[in-house]
């Protein structure tokens, strides 16, 4: 069975838990969700295809505070 989103909110809502747990581990002040939402889209996921939800939920597990932080930074 194949799972298709909509849209990206959809696809957001769908690995929302995944996210939290990551924000919770990292534990920066000013941590979002949506921040670490927007890194992986921006940075890493920006060129790849055929990218799956177990995929995703990989990157967001294996994201690490380094990243985050220059992530952070470099918005600045």
């Amino acid at each position: 069975m194949k799972i298709q989103f909509n849209s990206e909110a959809e696809l957001y809502q769908r690995i929302l838990p995944a996210l939290r747990m990551k924000v919770r581990e990292l534990s920066l002040a000013n941590l979002t969700e949506y921040t670490v939402w927007n890194y992986l889209k921006n940075e890493k996921w920006k060129y790849q295809t055929g990218l799956t939800l177990a995929k995703m939920v990989h990157d967001i597990l294996e994201v690490t505070r380094e990243e985050i932080t220059k992530y952070l930074l470099g918005k600045q």
